[in-house]
């Protein structure tokens, strides 16, 4: 199986259940591939490739696109290790690797441990926002200058100016009782409005 999106009760069961490998090198794309191959190998393999949304003006247009949050790597989930899986993947052209074990040498890799692997998980739900798909916050990308709508929050449905952005906060500037009010926003509650260079 293959998902980016993963509950804590999902994620519970598989952690104790398979161990956890890290591979380097597949894409969101390619990704879909690996479905039929996982499936062959080990129904119960689950390849995890956690992702966050992104809005982006595009000629003008508003598009939503999807990244891996730690290109290039994703977490495979196994019960066993079978260097055949590895032969597999190359004879359909995925160009990937397990982390841990070099290819030129038949040795098993390195899982991650349980411990690890938790951080990792926790680490995904406080960037994204929510361990839920449906819930995940689509994170825009600001630039000083820009002009956004504030949707949530004591500011709700003010324009503002975007002065300064760290990460998922952004410091926004609205005009209020005549002079310019500075607040800091989480940028899941932003909505574009008009980019710097097209005012």
């Amino acid at each position: 199986m293959y998902t980016n999106n993963l509950s804590r009760e999902q994620f519970n069961q598989i952690i104790n259940e398979l161990r956890v490998f890290v591979l380097k090198g597949i894409s969101l794309m390619a990704a879909n591939g690996m479905h039929t191959v996982l499936e062959d190998f080990n129904k119960e393999a689950v390849l995890w490739i956690p992702t966050y949304k992104i809005r982006k003006l595009v000629r003008k247009k508003l598009m939503v696109r999807e990244y891996s949050i730690y290109s290039p790597y994703s977490f495979l989930f196994l019960n066993r290790y079978d260097d055949s899986l590895r032969e597999r993947l190359m004879e359909i052209g995925m160009n990937c690797r397990f982390i841990g074990c070099q290819s030129s040498i038949d040795v098993e890799p390195q899982g991650i441990n349980e411990t690890e692997m938790r951080d990792v998980f926790e680490s995904v739900v406080d960037f994204t926002g929510s361990e839920n798909e449906e819930e995940k916050d689509i994170i825009e990308i600001f630039r000083e200058g820009d002009r956004v709508l504030i949707i949530a929050g004591p500011f709700k449905s003010c324009e503002g100016i975007v002065t300064g952005v760290e990460g998922r906060k952004v410091m926004v500037e609205v005009g209020m009782f005549g002079r310019g009010v500075p607040t800091e926003c989480d940028a899941s509650i932003l909505q574009l409005q008009l980019r710097k260079e097209e005012e």
